[in-house]
């Protein structure tokens, strides 16, 4: 993310292809919602479905 530099107002997540998410990936989406709110960047995830499951292990 910080590649695209500090213009962006908002960053779209698509999730639509997520079937599960681990603890990893988790872990990374927290860290980009805390540095973007941080950056006063908005954060949209797109397409997220009401059935992924998490992974604990």
């Amino acid at each position: 993310m910080k590649t695209v530099g500090d213009a962006a107002q908002v960053r779209i997540i698509r999730m639509r292809k997520v079937p599960f998410m681990d603890s990893t990936g988790l872990h990374n989406l927290e860290s980009l919602l805390r540095l973007s709110k941080d950056k006063k960047i908005r954060m949209i995830l797109s397409g997220v479905n009401k059935e992924v499951h998490t992974s604990t292990t």
